[in-house]
């Protein structure tokens, strides 16, 4: 971050100059500090978040101007807009996350200019976050340390010098005539009456705390420059004599043939019992061999991953070896047939215990790898550059999260999980009426189609209680101009069963929901 270096340049020029460099930014925080209070303080969060958004986008796009309306910097400004729009439909964490990330990335691109990078990038963006939240002061240092070198005087020191004898001493006969005159004495309790009153007014911690960080970070997005450009070509193989003599080629061979011999266990095992069908030792399900192995297994694909980027380092004397190259290949068929595994291991496992935010994330991570060790291994028979590798698998995880984002999951999940319930099916577990409640109105429609399978009248009434408390807390968020979005307006058009259109909200569920959908 060039702090000192953007401020001696504006301390050059006339103090006008100066002024106007920083009046637009500080007009924007503080629209924007307004905004943020009006639509975000103890408010839910719907449209409002990605009208907000759209308009910090504008602001950035305007201020930069040309650097940010051509090439790829025009796709990054696209693909944050449509990010934001979709706050819209409904603004999801994943989206908003996105969203946020694509407001750096454009800041970013406007300080430092476009690279193709992913580690530059990734630099970036830690430097972002980690000081994007000093600029703000960064820059008010530097500006009043360039403003000391010109010898400019100190006003606030000025003022004090000139008025401090003669405020002090108005203050002590000030206190003499009240003591003497009632009716100044009489002004002085109604002067201290008004302070009191406007100190009572001033807003609480939390909302001041609010603005403080709403307008640090809009700051920091209208001027961050993280001054981190490409790296050095010379300084890239520097590290290539130790990783040779760590890993000769004979060492990496052994310990290729090892590993096969390892993974070729776990892969017969698999093919037996997970794919073939064989019958498992007793006292054990398929339920508990297949979550038992499916997260330890990613864990040992990426494991196998890092090695083969560390002794099949372009450049190296192992990846010259036509046999480390066949034993390597092999190598990563077989932790492709891992991964396949640990997310059939999943899919078995959500079978039978059901499907959740956290096991579609898994899913999710899964096929990550599984495009990770692809192209490991086109790098390595293409001959690629460890580089050209991080940069494909970071345009892979982007463009994934990208698409997962406009999925309604949490309506995934509640759909899955009513249409393969013990409710329904008469196997499996029972449906979780807490768990798809704690995810909000996007389970209504799975509900109401569940309420009317079931011939249980306990259990309809148990659901239909659920959907009362649903639709309550949806009326909760239409209610007010700002929670509205289109999703929720598409549920509230929903038919529901006469029996759940009497609110049964309990008041600690309810203060605990207003908690969570407000800010």
């Amino acid at each position: 971050m060039d702090f000192e270096g953007d401020s001696a340049a504006e301390a050059g020029q006339p103090s006008s100059r100066t002024a106007k460099t920083y009046l637009v930014p500080a007009v924007l925080c503080m629209a924007f500090v307004v905004l943020a209070d009006r639509f975000f303080y103890r408010q839910p969060l719907g449209w409002t978040l990605g009208c907000y958004g759209l308009l910090l986008l504008a602001a950035i796009v305007i201020r930069a101007g040309r650097p940010l309306r051509r090439g790829p910097a025009l796709l990054v400004v696209a693909a944050s807009a449509l990010l934001l729009l979709w706050c819209f439909e409904e603004p999801g964490l994943l989206t908003v996350l996105l969203g946020l990330l694509g407001l750096a990335s454009v800041t970013l691109i406007a300080g430092d200019g476009w690279t193709a990078s992913a580690l530059v990038w990734f630099r970036r963006w830690a430097s972002f976050l980690m000081a994007g939240w000093l600029y703000l002061a960064g820059e008010a240092l530097a500006c009043r340390q360039a403003r000391q070198a010109q010898d400019q005087p100190r006003a606030l020191a000025r003022v004090f010098r000139l008025w401090f004898l003669p405020i002090g001493l108005g203050l002590v006969f000030l206190a003499f005539f009240a003591s003497a005159n009632p009716i100044i004495s009489d002004w002085l309790v109604r002067a201290w009456q008004f302070l009191t009153d406007l100190i009572a007014r001033i807003p609480s911690f939390g909302r001041i705390l609010m603005w403080v960080l709403v307008g640090v970070w809009v700051w920091a997005l209208l001027r961050f420059r993280s001054g981190i450009g490409l790296p050095s070509q010379s300084a890239a193989p520097a590290s290539a004599p130790i990783s040779d003599a760590l890993f000769s080629p004979g060492l990496v061979v052994r310990c290729l043939l090892l590993f096969n011999a390892l993974f070729a266990v776990q892969t017969a095992l698999d093919l037996f019992y997970l794919w073939g069908g064989a019958k498992l030792p007793e006292g054990m399900t398929y339920a508990q061999y297949a979550h038992r192995g499916a997260y330890p297994l990613l864990a040992t694909a990426l494991l196998a991953a890092l090695f083969v980027l560390v002794t099949f380092r372009h450049g190296s004397r192992t990846n010259g070896m036509a046999t480390a190259r066949g034993l390597v290949y092999l190598w990563i068929a077989q932790n492709l047939l891992l991964v396949i595994s640990a997310g059939w291991r999943l899919c078995l496992y959500i079978e039978v215990f059901s499907l959740t935010r956290w096991r579609i994330a898994a899913a999710i991570w899964m096929f990550l790898v599984v495009c990770g060790l692809v192209w490991i291994l086109t790098r390595i028979v293409a001959r690629r550059t460890n580089l050209w590798l991080v940069n494909v698998n970071a345009v892979t995880a982007l463009v994934v999260l990208f698409a997962v984002s406009f999925v309604d999951s949490d309506g995934l999940i509640a759909s899955f999980n009513v249409r393969h319930c013990e409710e329904i099916h008469g196997s499996g577990r029972p449906i979780d009426l807490a768990y798809l409640e704690g995810l909000g109105p996007e389970t209504l429609p799975a509900l109401v189609w569940l309420s009317g399978q079931l011939k249980d009248s306990s259990r309809a009434s148990e659901v239909h209680g659920t959907i009362a408390r649903l639709s309550q807390e949806l009326d909760d968020d239409l209610r007010n101009w700002r929670g509205w979005t289109f999703r929720r307006a598409r549920l509230a058009q929903l038919e529901l069963p006469v029996e759940s259109l009497q609110p049964q909200v309990h008041p600690a569920q309810n203060r605990e929901r207003q908690g969570r959908r407000a800010l």
